[in-house]
Formats: structure tokens, C-alpha cells, sequence
């Protein structure tokens, strides 16, 4: 028998985790199909003998898992890192690529030749395509990259170093609910666009991006770009055949202009946070690029996978010698990749068809593929256990702390229920007479895990740039925290936090 003392003592000791939008702990059942691969199972997977082929296969086993959770072909899914190095692969590999597009490379990869007759177009079209052409390809060329205000580190410090190298950036507004402005995005879109960067769900506030509408503003404009720029080529063909009616005029479809065909511009969407509570259908949200993370869903650290939408043609490459023996190709630079877009930054041994060299993370990846089959299987009882969580947290900390209030707009939709999305998982709370920074150190010696944003930056306490881009004033940032919950998440850890949280406020 335990006595009420003992209770109460080991009740008072009980840790409470609320930084489930930081990382989630591994289950069980993932741990178990990890573990051969750490001793037993060890192979190289670049290794032709057994030990190879038994860590290639359960690499190819995960992908294939992953692929078809989010309706992609298995080729398109590239294993990485973790998030933040596919967030990396999606804008440098983009804009890199788009470069070596632009300066001929890929032109001479795919035995394309860049014919003299090229150079009789009028100088006015190439004025008007943003510098002077060499052949058919424009020189001086600065690509553009919008990015949402709202997106994590990972996305927003890279296009930044991105200017260094000449790119422009710019940044797409959210309003006070966190959602960009779709009006606005289309009159930022121009021809030099050639990604668009949106995060699906907030990782600070959680707030829901419209993707598919998303993806419809940039498929429109890709469509009547495409239509100006054929009347252009054709109008080109004219004039050319009037003038030299013995040569061939140089075209290949709409790659004809370089960059400008109808491909760009490109939409990335960072699914970090998304998997775990809603569907992530690359066909159906319209994306090119797709950042998913083991983390966030229950599986181990060190995993992390970009969606590569597969192209029509694809360009040359390198990968390890098992797989060129198996695609019957010779490691000469013939087409491995799967896209004609995207150029690796981590370069070596050619792994991951190309996109990502470096001896795979097997027991990780084996992890990552196991921890998204459960996600996938559980995806909406989850959300409704962790919704009723979420709201239940809400209810009694309105109680003891009445003028506290919610970032993101979403306070109005838990408590009147209005239609609209909102991720199940995340509350961004304004604690108006404290301050963040006190209150989470005071928070975590009482046994209790939040945090004031991005697990990212969290330690230095800089204000979010999230709430800024909301329009907030400073004193709200700086008194506003994150909660958030998880499957393992209960009504008795709620209630004791609650109790705690109570105690520290001095209600």
C-alpha cells in the first residue's frame, strides 16, 4: 500500500514534456526494428556482398514506406540528415541548379548543342529575359526565391547566405492568423521566380497553410507565363525562317528559354510539423519539393527525407557502383537523377541517386520509414486525442490565469469552434505580467518542458520572428510561450501541470 505521502511526493517529482513541436520520443515498437542494424545487421549499404544487400534493402524497404504514405514514386524520396538538411537541399540544390541550367551545363550533359544560329535572336527578347544571351542561355541571370515570413530557421537563414551568392529574396507576408496572403504572393511572382518556400504547419504558432491554393496561384502563373513565352518563340521561328530560311531554329519545347519554361516556379513545402496529423498527398497539395522529419513523429533523430518531384528527363549524375550495376548504367556521368531542377551540395560516393552522398543512417532510416507507417495507420485518432488535449489544456489554464491569451488567432476557434484549420498540437500563450525567459526556467525546476519558439534558437531567447511577423508588439513576444502536446500527452499531466504553472504565477 502506498501511502498518501509517497503519492503526493512522487506526483510533485513527475516531469510533464509540453515540446512535442521540438521532438517526440521514440516508440517502442520503432526502437525494436532499429536495433538489428546497429550490431547484427551492419553491412555498408553500398556493399555488394550480403551484409551490403541486407542494409540496401531495408533502406529501400523504408523508402518505399515513405513514398507511399505521401503518394511519390519511389525514386523521389531522398534520404537526409533531418529536416534542416533537406530544407538546404530544396533552396541550394534549386537555385544551384538552376544556374548550371542557365549556363549551358545541362544542355551539353544531355548532348543538347547549342547551335550558332542561336545567337541571331533579337537582343530586345533578351533584354526583356534579364541580360544578354550566349547561344540560348541568358547571362546575368539573378534568380529569385520567395519564403514565407513564418518559416523555420532551417529555410529563412539559408535563402538569406543565398544572397551572398546573388539571389534576390523575398519575403511573403502572413497575417494575424499566421496565413500568407495569396494576393500578395501573385503579384510577387515574376520570371526570375524559381522557388517558392512554404511551410505547411507552423512549427511556433500552428498555423495551416493553404497548399493547394498555393500551389493553384503558381500553377497559374507557370501556365500564362508559358503561354507568353511560346507566343515568343514562335514569333521568333518567323522572323528567323523569313530571314535565314536554310537554318533550323534552336528549340526544345518550352526549354527553349532556360529557366523560363513552364516548370518554375518551383513549390517547396516544409512538412516537418504536418506528417504527423495530416495527409501530406504530393499529388493532390501540387508540390515539387517536400521536407519530412523522423523527430516529429516518433522516430529517432538523425533522419530526415526531401521529396523530389521525378521529371520527364533527367540529368547526369554519379551513384555508388551496386546501383549502377543494378540500373545496367556505367559510372561515366550517364542520367541517375531524377530531376532536371535540383544539383547535390553534399557531393562524394553518390548516394541517394545522386542528391546526397554519404554512407546512409540504416538504423535511423529503417527507424523513420517504421515511425511514418504508424503515423499514417494512426494519423486520426491521434489528432482527436491530441485536439482534446490540447483545448482541455486551455480550459484550465484560462481558469487560474484568466488574461492569458492565445498568438495566432486560434483561441477564437477552440472556444467558438469555427471552421477553419489549426494544428492539433501546438498553443502560443501570452502570459501578459511575465516574461518568457523567467517563466520557462521557472517552469522547467518545477518539472515542467515548454518552450518560447524554434528548439533552434531557443536557448539564445531572441524574439520570435514568427509573433513579429504577426504585427505583435515586443511586450507581447517577450511574454509568450509554446505548448505543445503529443499522443503520450494525459488529462492527469495536464491537470498537474496546470497546478504547478498556478503555483509559479503566484494565483
Amino acid at each position: 500500500m502506498v501511502s498518501k505521502g509517497n503519492e503526493k511526493m512522487k506526483k510533485q517529482s513527475l516531469k510533464i514534456y509540453l515540446d512535442y513541436a521540438a521532438s517526440t520520443p521514440v516508440l517502442r515498437e520503432v526502437k525494436r526494428v532499429m536495433e538489428p542494424y546497429f550490431s547484427d545487421t551492419f553491412g555498408n549499404p553500398g556493399s555488394l556482398h550480403s551484409f551490403g544487400q541486407e542494409a540496401i534493402a531495408a533502406i529501400d524497404a523504408a523508402r518505399e514506406t515513405i513514398a507511399k504514405a505521401i503518394h511519390a514514386e519511389f525514386r523521389e524520396v531522398i534520404f537526409t540528415s533531418g529536416a534542416t538538411e533537406a530544407n538546404n537541399l530544396a533552396l541550394r540544390g534549386v537555385v544551384f541548379g538552376t544556374r548550371e541550367w542557365e549556363s549551358g551545363i545541362r544542355g551539353r550533359e544531355s548532348g543538347i548543342n547549342l547551335p550558332a544560329q542561336a545567337c541571331l535572336r533579337r537582343q530586345a527578347g533578351n533584354k526583356e529575359l534579364g541580360g544578354r544571351r550566349k547561344g540560348s542561355i541568358t547571362r546575368g541571370f539573378r534568380p529569385k526565391v520567395i519564403v514565407s515570413a513564418i518559416e523555420h530557421e532551417s529555410v529563412l537563414d539559408t535563402a538569406y547566405a543565398l544572397e551572398k551568392d546573388g539571389v534576390e529574396v523575398a519575403v511573403l507576408p502572413v497575417d494575424k492568423r499566421g496565413i500568407v496572403d495569396l494576393k500578395k504572393l501573385e503579384t510577387m511572382l515574376d520570371e526570375r521566380t524559381v522557388l517558392v518556400s512554404v511551410m505547411y504547419v507552423n512549427n511556433e504558432i500552428g498555423s495551416v497553410q493553404p497548399i493547394s491554393k498555393i500551389s493553384e496561384v503558381i500553377r497559374n502563373f507557370r501556365n500564362a507565363k508559358f503561354q507568353t513565352l511560346n507566343a515568343k518563340s514562335i514569333a521568333e521561328s518567323t522572323m528567323l525562317k523569313a530571314h535565314q530560311p536554310t537554318i533550323r531554329p534552336f528549340y526544345i519545347g518550352h526549354l527553349d528559354f532556360g529557366f523560363a519554361g513552364e516548370a518554375y516556379p518551383l513549390l517547396h513545402v516544409d512538412a516537418a510539423q504536418a506528417f504527423e496529423y495530416f495527409k501530406c498527398d504530393v499529388g493532390r497539395l501540387g508540390v515539387d519539393l517536400m521536407t519530412l522529419s523522423s523527430q516529429k513523429i516518433y522516430g529517432p533523430k538523425g533522419a530526415g527525407a526531401l521529396f523530389v518531384k521525378n521529371q520527364e528527363s533527367g540529368i547526369k549524375g554519379q551513384e555508388s557502383g551496386i546501383r549502377n550495376k543494378e540500373l545496367g548504367v556505367k559510372r561515366d556521368g550517364a542520367i541517375i537523377h531524377n530531376s532536371k531542377f535540383l544539383i547535390p551540395f553534399v557531393t562524394g560516393g553518390g548516394q541517394e541517386f545522386g542528391f546526397r552522398s554519404g554512407t546512409e543512417n540504416v538504423p535511423a532510416i529503417v527507424g523513420f520509414g517504421n515511425a511514418a507507417m504508424l503515423a499514417e495507420k494512426g494519423r486520426a485518432k491521434h489528432a482527436k486525442q491530441v485536439t482534446e488535449v490540447r483545448n482541455y489544456f486551455w480550459r484550465e489554464l484560462k481558469k487560474i490565469y484568466p488574461q492569458a491569451s492565445m498568438n495566432g488567432d486560434n483561441e477564437l476557434r477552440i472556444g467558438n469552434k469555427e471552421s477553419g484549420i489549426m494544428a492539433p498540437h501546438i498553443i502560443n500563450a501570452y502570459f501578459p505580467t511575465e516574461f518568457a525567459g523567467d517563466l520557462l526556467v521557472k517552469m522547467d525546476m518545477a518539472g515542467i518542458a515548454a518552450s518560447s519558439g524554434s528548439a533552434c534558437s531557443a536557448r539564445s531567447f531572441v524574439p520570435s520572428h514568427v509573433l513579429e511577423a504577426l504585427g505583435l508588439p515586443s511586450e507581447r513576444i517577450r511574454g509568450s510561450i509554446r505548448f505543445s502536446f503529443g499522443v503520450p500527452t494525459t488529462r492527469q499531466e495536464i491537470r498537474e501541470a496546470v497546478r504547478r504553472i498556478k503555483k509559479l504565477l503566484g494565483e
